[in-house]
């Protein structure tokens, strides 16, 4: 890898500190969360919404973490944090449909509109936008990692609004139960 390109990449790890230390955080609360909700009584089709809803939560706030973590690690070639960057997007394209499809039939929680747009479609586009940061980032650096960022940035902010919209629903279900 040329000097530039470690110039460019060292620019940005400050972002990256700072973006994984606040999903590894976050990661932290939602596991007592789901301890404390353990607790409740729940209805017994509710492991389905959880499927569909909560543990996406937890893998949207996994990927900007292993995101900052590639974006962190000196790499001696940048077409290996390319395929990885790939890699991870398809997989994460897979993981978001099939949420799509647990939470098709998952019958304990009736699904609004907000809940396909934020729990599906956002994911589903950050995760499809990660190969084509990693196509941008082979031809034009500097553009690729600011994609990178962003993706990475917006995968953060949906799973905490998905988060605080998990949190509050239970809330007011507990309070019904």
């Amino acid at each position: 890898m040329n000097e530039a390109t470690r110039t460019a990449l060292s620019g940005w790890s400050g972002f990256y500190v700072i973006l994984g230390s606040a999903s590894g955080a976050l990661i932290g609360l939602m596991f007592v969360a789901v301890t404390l909700v353990a607790s409740m009584r729940r209805d017994p089709n509710s492991r389905g919404s959880l499927a569909a809803f909560g543990t996406p939560t937890i893998v949207q706030l996994v990927a900007p973490l292993v995101l900052a973590a590639l974006l962190s690690t000196p790499w001696p070639r940048l077409d290996e944090l390319a395929i990885l960057l790939e890699v991870l997007g398809l997989a994460g394209v897979i993981y978001a449909s099939r949420g799509t499809w647990l939470a098709r039939i998952q019958t304990s929680h009736q699904t609004e509109l907000s809940d396909w747009i934020w729990f599906h479609v956002a994911p589903l586009a950050g995760y499809a936008a990660l190969p084509v940061a990693a196509f941008e980032l082979r031809k034009h650096l500097e553009t690729g990692l600011f994609v990178i960022a962003a993706v990475t940035l917006a995968l953060m902010l949906v799973a905490i609004r998905n988060a605080w919209d998990t949190a509050t629903y239970v809330a007011v279900w507990r309070d019904q139960a």
